[in-house]
């Protein structure tokens, strides 16, 4: 057979076992993000306005546990594009609040649990 042919056959079956790691892995990151996500709100509820720093010392206070950075500013970032997080920068730093409409609807998401 062909070494190319052969090249081309096992980058194939490399790439298949790859998208199938990704399919059975994606449900376990999902709930990794939905669970710091929820950490960020309840952090900025109690904060109301925080660097990226001061809502990770928050998150660490109440869970006893540090959070990655990369972990917290991809919750924030996707908070943000969801409209829950809005974010204003000033002296050389990123400030982020819930938006209003956005903590009245997680603040009643929390109450009919």
């Amino acid at each position: 057979m062909n070494t190319a042919l052969l090249v081309i056959i096992i980058i194939f079956r490399v790439w298949i076992i790859l998208f199938a790691l990704q399919l059975l892995l994606k449900p376990i990151i999902d709930k990794q993000q939905l669970a710091a996500q929820r950490k960020v709100i309840d952090a900025l509820k109690l904060i109301h306005e925080g660097t990226g720093f001061e809502i990770a010392r928050q998150i660490e206070r109440f869970e006893g546990r540090t959070i990655g950075y990369g972990t917290l500013y991809a919750a924030l970032y996707t908070l943000e594009k969801m409209g829950i997080v809005r974010s204003e920068s000033a002296n050389n730093k990123k400030y982020y609040r819930l938006k209003p409409e956005a903590e009245y609807k997680v603040g009643r998401s929390d109450e009919t649990k």
